[in-house]
């Protein structure tokens, strides 16, 4: 039976609403329960002008699932090396009037025209602010007529494209596997926006002829001591056959405060279509920040993703791609950029599914100061994915002696015809490559420089689409100007 999202009392809303907790939060069970108390009572300022009673249905559900899930703790094996405690103490900090702990000099916004092409080239842009409420542009080009979507906001605003709506709220939470995501149902539970696209073909077939979508998350000012934490969104994408799809998410946080955000994508592609997904985070120190990816791949579907994130107080990523059909393809490459004391966690999972199938897999980190990077990456191959070909690589640069990574490839095994591998290592740079960049009159902090560019350059190089590389290689740049 599902949960009703009751109305309260102003009393009632006062009492439980953020920045006026009777008592300070201190157990990540009390931050499950704080958030409980900001779903009831956002539920009476919702009106969802469409769908909205699906929508109340939706977070009913998952806050009956958030009231009876546990979160996660030291204990807790998925989350062994990353604490709720961040979100925690700038929840209380924020109660309490107090600064978040925020670091200006990591805070400095990526300059705008760094952004400009990818706006430009962009066939959809949607725009998430840090009140909730989001904004969307559509372009005229060619590519723009193959999306089909539906924009949903809890402010009552909806947004429908010219050619038709999306349709695919049928779909909502059917691509989230089983297992442990209480985050997804914080994202449920609160949720602010919910985008619904899909994608046709081309009707010539060409691949050139691909729409572009843009998702951009950002905080410019959320005001010295307060939490913006209303940025929570779900995203429902659905490639035909075919069809071709280009989605770039980045967030850029520049704000004085803490922010709170979670985002989710459920993604299916039908045969032969291509995803290309690039992801982009460069929070505040401050943040705390969820992301998950769920992607279904049909037949001969093919899937990459390519993500750069430089961290935060609290960062994690969970990306699982099913290879459902014969022939499926995935490529996940990622890196990451810490310094000061920036967490970055990225947990994946290929579910090989079907025989005949292939992935691979390479992530990156860089972590200098007292950074803190954490991989967990997992190939599950089925006993019916006969003639699979999985590979996953983790390599990581420490540059202090008080940076850290925890990692965990992982393989699980059912099928007996399969050709499989798995990888880490973790270095600090090589003395005499450093001494050789010395010897010819480079000082020593370039040379560092220099070397770990070079480590981390090839999975950028992996991003095939040009305005993405600029985008990541002016991140780099900015985060080398800290180490």
């Amino acid at each position: 039976m599902s949960a009703e999202l009751t109305q309260t009392s102003p009393t009632d809303l006062d009492s439980k609403s953020f920045g006026e907790q009777a008592q300070p939060l201190s157990l990540p069970d009390d931050l499950r329960d704080w958030l409980v108390d900001q779903a009831l009572a956002r539920s009476a300022d919702q009106r969802w002008s469409s769908a909205g009673e699906r929508f109340k249905q939706i977070q009913a559900d998952a806050l009956q699932t958030l009231k009876a899930t546990p979160f996660p703790t030291r204990k807790t094996e998925s989350w062994r090396y990353t604490s709720v405690q961040p979100l925690i103490a700038a929840v209380n900090a924020a109660a309490s009037s107090a600064d978040a702990n925020a670091d200006p000099a990591s805070e400095e916004c990526l300059q705008p025209e760094a952004l400009q092409a990818l706006i430009d080239q962009a066939d959809l842009v949607v725009r998430f602010s840090d009140t909730g409420e989001a904004m969307l542009k559509l372009g005229e080009a060619q590519a723009a007529h193959l999306l089909s979507f539906t924009l949903h906001q809890a402010s009552g605003e909806s947004t429908k494209a010219p050619n038709g709506e999306a349709d695919l709220l049928g779909e909502f939470g059917s691509r989230v596997p089983q297992g442990y995501y209480p985050f997804v149902s914080v994202n449920a539970a609160l949720l602010s926006t919910c985008l619904e696209i899909r994608v046709a073909a081309a009707s010539d077939d060409s691949e050139s002829v691909k729409p572009r979508i843009l998702l951009l998350n950002g905080s410019q000012d959320a005001g010295q001591g307060s939490l913006s934490d209303r940025q929570h969104s779900r995203v429902l994408l659905k490639l035909a056959r075919d069809a071709h799809a280009e989605l770039t998410e980045v967030r850029l946080d520049a704000g004085s405060a803490a922010v709170f955000a979670t985002s989710v994508l459920e993604a299916s592609l039908e045969a032969n279509s291509r995803l290309q997904h690039y992801q982009f985070s460069a929070a505040a120190a401050s943040d705390s920040l969820y992301a998950a990816a769920f992607i279904k791949l049909g037949n001969h579907a093919n899937y990459a993703f390519n993500g750069q994130s430089t961290g935060s107080a609290l960062s994690r990523t969970d990306l699982t791609v099913e290879l459902t059909a014969p022939g499926a393809y995935a490529a996940l490459n990622a890196h990451m950029l810490l310094n000061g004391n920036n967490r970055c966690d990225y947990h994946t999972a290929l579910e090989h599914m079907a025989p005949h199938c292939e992935s691979d897999e390479q992530v990156r980190s860089i972590v200098s100061d007292k950074g803190k990077a954490v991989f967990n990456g997992r190939i599950h191959i089925h006993r019916d994915a006969q003639k699979t070909r999985a590979e996953m690589n983790n390599r990581n640069l420490l540059m202090s002696p008080q940076a850290e990574v925890n990692t965990k490839p992982e393989l699980e095994i059912y099928a007996d015809d399969v050709k499989c591998a798995h990888g880490a290592t973790i270095g600090q740079l090589d003395a005499s490559a450093v001494f050789y960049c010395k010897s010819r009159g480079i000082d020593e902090q370039s040379a560092r420089s220099l070397l770990s560019e070079a480590f981390i350059v090839e999975t950028i190089q992996l991003m095939p689409a040009q305005a993405q590389q600029d985008l990541a290689m002016a991140l780099l740049q900015r985060f080398q100007e800290t180490v």
